[in-house]
This record gives C-alpha cells, structure tokens and sequence, in this order.
C-alpha cells in the first residue's frame, strides 16, 4: 500500500482497510510517495512527516495483531532502503521493519562492493525481501538480481520470506 506521507491517515481508516488483509498476512507492505517538490527520494527534511504518516500505519497493524514493512519502491520518497531503515529505527516500534527491494537496490545502487553493507544495515529490521520479477512470475529465481542478494543474506541466517511484487505495483 502507498500513503502520502505529508497526509497521515486515521487509525479508524487503516482498521477497515487492513483488516481483511490480516488475515491473510503477517505483515504490510508500505510505501510512501510525497508531492511536494521538495520531498526528493529520502530527503532529511521530510523524515518527521514520513515518521508521522508511519506511526498510526503501526499503532492499526499493532492493533491488528501484524507487522508493517517499509517497502523502497523506485520514484517514491522511500526509495532506498537505507532510508527505510532510517524510518523504522526513528518510528521505533518492535513490529516495524523494512523490506530489501531486488529491483530498487538494483537500479538505485547495484554495485556488489556495496551489497556488505547494505545487508548490514537491513538485516535487523528485515522483514521481506521484495521481488518485481519481469515477465512470468514463476521464474523468479531466475532472476539475476536475486541471485547475488538472497545467498548472501542466507549465509547471514536470514530466511524469508519473498515478497513477489508484479511489475509496477
């Protein structure tokens, strides 16, 4: 799901929404896009109202018995997931962590000198790594980018889950 994190939704809202899904997950992808010109992807100055859009996210998937994941997603404020992490720690509530997206790490940065330390600093708060794989979605790991991450964050004991997210969700 995506919020705009300059419009913190109600706890009321988010019970009726996330309630059905519950059910079903044990965790809440969340996404946050802005559209003000100055919220560029992760910008500091934004970081109090994303925190703020964030908290009753939680406090309803709290409520509901679930976790929330802050999901990177490529041309939202929450775009890298050094910026997730930010969020989560700053929320800081045991229920809030981040989601590894493939395809972001993969066009924001992909360099593999700098995969040891961005699994490093996810690997606490990870929930999910995320997935959009391109074409059919039962070959997903064919897919080359999560080759080179999910060996690396196994042998760091982490094991799951995979989140497959169709292309442009």
């Amino acid at each position: 799901m995506s919020f705009d994190l300059r419009r913190p939704p109600e706890i009321s809202e988010l019970l009726t929404m996330l309630s059905p899904q519950a059910s079903r997950s044990p965790l809440f992808l969340v996404s946050l896009v802005s559209h003000d010109a100055h919220d560029k992807a992760g910008t500091p100055r934004a970081m109090p109202a994303a925190a703020a859009c964030v908290a009753p996210i939680a406090e309803a998937a709290n409520q509901l018995g679930t976790n929330v994941t802050l999901a990177p997603r490529l041309g939202t404020w929450l775009e890298h997931p050094q910026d997730a992490v930010r969020l989560a720690m700053r929320v800081n509530k045991r229920h809030v962590g981040v989601a590894l997206d493939c395809n972001a790490w993969q066009q924001t940065d992909g360099r593999d000198e700098g995969l040891p330390d961005v699994l490093r600093l996810v690997l606490p708060k990870l929930n999910a790594m995320t997935l959009s794989p391109h074409g059919d979605l039962a070959s997903w790991r064919d897919d080359e980018t999560y080759k080179r991450i999910a060996p690396r964050l196994a042998a760091q004991g982490w094991r799951g889950p995979v989140v497959l997210r169709p292309t442009g969700a």
